[in-house]
């Protein structure tokens, strides 16, 4: 029988690769259970976008009004040194007024590349292509799961190589 990890105790990089292989499937459903509710997206303008509605809608509307095709391959894992992030004492004592016990959360990071190809048709307003049909382009990401959910994405590639903002081209 196969072994089968917790997914808090998985590592960024199989993490990651989970949430491409849903993505992959059009798992939808399945692919926005492992966004943590305060999950929050950094764009290479320093945009910062809070909440899995915020962040989860916008990307569901892309794939499903622009994009249906779209396709992300991710590859050139590095794992980031991991935090452990102690809510309590070594004796399970309060250490301030919110928490109640020596529970632990453990983070895990990885940073990766990846390839985006849209496998659309051209985008054109008013005679102006806004995007070229086929359109593919590359990113540098660092994501950050705490307790097994996606609760950071950091895109560290320079502006210009992320082509959508808002869920529009």
């Amino acid at each position: 029988m196969a072994d089968l990890q917790p997914a808090a105790q998985a590592d960024a990089i199989s993490l990651t690769k989970r949430m491409d292989e849903l993505l992959a499937a059009k798992d939808l459903t399945a692919l926005k259970a492992m966004y943590h509710p305060d999950i929050e997206s950094v764009k290479p303008n320093g945009e910062c976008i809070k909440g899995v509605e915020a962040n989860f809608g916008t990307f569901e509307r892309l794939i499903a009004n622009q994009f249906p095709n779209i396709e992300i391959e991710s590859f050139n894992f590095e794992m980031i040194e991991g935090e452990q992030e102690n809510n309590g004492d070594d004796n399970g004592e309060k250490n301030d007024e919110t928490v109640t016990s020596g529970t632990s959360s453990c983070t895990s990071s990885c940073s990766f590349d990846t390839i985006t190809r849209c496998n659309n048709e051209a985008i054109v307003v008013d005679g102006v292509t806004k995007l070229a049909a086929n359109a593919i382009y590359k990113v540098r990401k660092q994501n950050t799961f705490k307790d097994g959910l996606l609760i950071k994405v950091m895109m560290m590639s320079d502006q210009s190589a992320v082509v959508c903002k808002d869920g529009e081209v």
